[in-house]
């Protein structure tokens, strides 16, 4: 569960080996995706419900106080114990 506030900007980052798969219990933010030069945005807001393949890189800007759920396909800890998670 992941709780942000109005105005917070979260993300910024990509996963290898899992996809995400988001949804959103409260509040509204806008979704920026990209992979390789393309990039696109997203509007999400309550009830709404999402997924993000590995190799996209993703951040959120929050307009409300937010609440999300967040799934993931395998987990970002990997059994070497580093993170699933690469910003480049």
């Amino acid at each position: 569960v992941i709780e942000s506030k109005a105005g917070d900007h979260r993300g910024g980052h990509f996963h290898k080996q899992n996809q995400e798969a988001f949804f959103v219990v409260q509040g509204a933010f806008r979704l920026s995706v990209s992979m390789n030069e393309e990039q696109e945005t997203h509007k999400f807001q309550k009830g709404d419900m999402f997924s993000i393949p590995a190799y996209v890189k993703h951040s959120f800007d929050f307009a409300e106080d937010t609440i999300l759920v967040s799934m993931y396909s395998g987990g970002v800890e990997l059994a070497d114990g580093s993170m699933d998670i690469y910003t480049q």
